[in-house]
């Protein structure tokens, strides 16, 4: 690969790159008053000025369960199931060689409670 050099930056020839996302979004009604959401999300690699960004990839689920005699409703949450999000950063330069790895604790389990009020008909 040639490098060129331009006002200081490095400028690499045949610098090529196809990115795109994709995310997938299934609601499951498994019994009357229960739904299962499967969601996730990937980000392919992106080539940036300096380097390139490596996958991310992510998948939530969650769950709720309707009681509608008394207007309720409880819902659970779980975020990236597989703890598989995280942020890589490759920079390639002249000037400088890094791989940045960023992965934070996004596992998260979270339950809802929600009541419904004034539920009048019209």
């Amino acid at each position: 690969m040639t490098r060129l050099m331009r006002n200081g930056w490095d400028m690499k020839k045949n610098k090529n790159s196809i990115a795109g996302n994709v995310a997938l979004n299934v609601n499951f009604n498994i019994y009357q008053g229960i739904m299962l959401q499967l969601n996730s999300r990937y980000l392919s690699p992106t080539l940036l000025p300096q380097g390139k960004r490596e996958v991310t990839f992510s998948t939530d689920l969650g769950m709720k369960y309707e009681i509608p005699s008394i207007n309720l409703s409880l819902t659970a949450t779980l975020s990236d199931v597989f703890n598989t999000f995280k942020k890589v950063y490759t920079v390639d330069t002249l000037q400088l060689q890094q791989h940045l790895e960023q992965q934070s604790n996004t596992q998260v389990f979270y339950i809802g409670l929600t009541w419904k009020f004034n539920t009048l008909k019209r």
